[in-house]
């Protein structure tokens, strides 16, 4: 994912200074709490027929990123994906999708390909 006219990429990371992530443990604090978990798509934010990318940055195939559905809680994860793998989500525009891992530090990469409500 990259544009060669503006040299623009395709890889994200989060801005500690402007973002609004709650960093109230740290970027890199482990949690097994809801509230601390990543959220990679806010509900009604984009139109039905989109799709999520979700890639584990990690080398490490035992440090794993798990993603779930926040709006039905109590249901399993959709998806566990070890170090090193990616994936392509068909998401739901009603929903609220989160991740956690298994490990402090391990590096969610993520994007959503729709159209924006």
């Amino acid at each position: 994912l990259s544009n060669g006219t503006t040299g623009e990429s395709g890889c994200f990371t989060i801005d500690t200074t402007n973002s609004t992530w709650n960093s109230t443990y740290g970027l890199n604090a482990a949690t097994n709490s809801q509230h601390d978990h990543a959220v990679l798509m806010s509900p009604s934010k984009y139109a039905s027929g989109s799709y999520m990318y979700v890639k584990n940055t990690a080398t490490n195939s035992a440090h794993t990123i798990s993603i779930y559905d926040a709006t039905t809680l109590g249901e399993d994860d959709i998806i566990t994906l070890a170090g090193g793998q990616w994936a392509y989500l068909p998401v739901l525009a009603a929903s609220e999708y989160k991740a956690y891992t298994s490990n402090s530090g391990t590096i969610v990469e993520w994007m959503v390909f729709g159209t924006e409500a």
